[in-house]
């Protein structure tokens, strides 16, 4: 979540708002280091309110990149092609939630399109990239040791895409903490990071995971998590707010031969 506990109130010009990005956003990362893109996406608090305002304020601000709700943009790292598939989880997990209420009792993982037009939307997006390396974002985890815990239908529907287009990590949030999860014979890595200015100590679900995935799980105190890309590897760093590393691995890619 982007502005807890219930995102922007009024417009992206309104007095509210103009205070709210001013004090969370723009004054808490001053300073030469922060003065880079922040792509952005939304967490189910900033659609307590309006959500659009934030995406306005892509105009108001050289750093903030929030173009639509989903969005995919692709960068040229250590030569390269990085694509990045930024999802509205919120919103998906209603689609999907939506047309499973009303696809036939004998279909099996079965969605109609007009029901769910974003999974369409990264279906297609995944099957034609040509990128060397793809990082999948949500708010919402497909798999979690937290409170909130795994989000079901995405596990359901979202899981066999990634698998299937080789994506190497999923990147999500929502449980304060943070936390490695990988499934036996996945190629994903599922990576969450929610504990940038809180921790939750409510580990509800510890046991929900499919047994052997949980890699790690820290919510001793803030902190969050780095990925570093390399050509053959990703190395990706979990990091608390004293700046100790608490924990760290190194993949390598799926969508090179062999590894998918």
């Amino acid at each position: 979540d982007n502005f807890l506990d219930h995102g922007i109130e009024g417009g992206v010009d309104g007095d509210k708002a103009k205070e709210r990005f001013e004090k969370t956003f723009e004054k808490v990362y001053e300073g030469e280091e922060f003065d880079k893109p922040w792509f952005i996406s939304a967490g189910d608090h900033d659609h307590d309110r309006n959500v659009t305002a934030q995406l306005a304020y892509s105009d108001r601000s050289t750093r903030w990149k929030f173009p639509q709700l989903y969005y995919a943009f692709t960068k040229q790292i250590m030569q390269r092609k990085v694509m990045i598939v930024v999802t509205d989880s919120y919103n998906l997990e209603r689609e999907l939630n939506f047309a499973n209420k009303n696809r036939k009792k004998d279909s099996t993982y079965v969605v109609v399109d007009e029901n769910a037009p974003q999974l369409a939307w990264l279906k297609e997006t995944l099957e034609a990239s040509t990128a060397d390396w793809i990082v999948v974002c949500g708010h919402f985890p497909l798999y979690s040791v937290g409170e909130y815990g795994a989000t079901a239908v995405l596990q359901q529907y979202v899981a066999p895409l990634l698998e299937s287009t080789g994506v190497a990590l999923y990147l999500s949030a929502h449980d304060r903490l943070l936390q490695h999860i990988k499934v036996n014979g996945s190629c994903v890595d599922h990576v969450g990071s929610g504990a940038g200015s809180d921790v939750s100590t409510q580990l509800l679900n510890k046991k929900s995971n499919p047994k052997g995935s949980v890699k790690m799980f820290y919510n001793d105190k803030p902190g969050f998590a780095l990925v570093l890309v390399s050509q053959h590897t990703l190395d990706v760093k979990f990091v608390n707010s004293n700046g100790t590393q608490v924990h760290a691995f190194r993949k390598s890619n799926p969508r090179e031969a062999g590894q998918k």
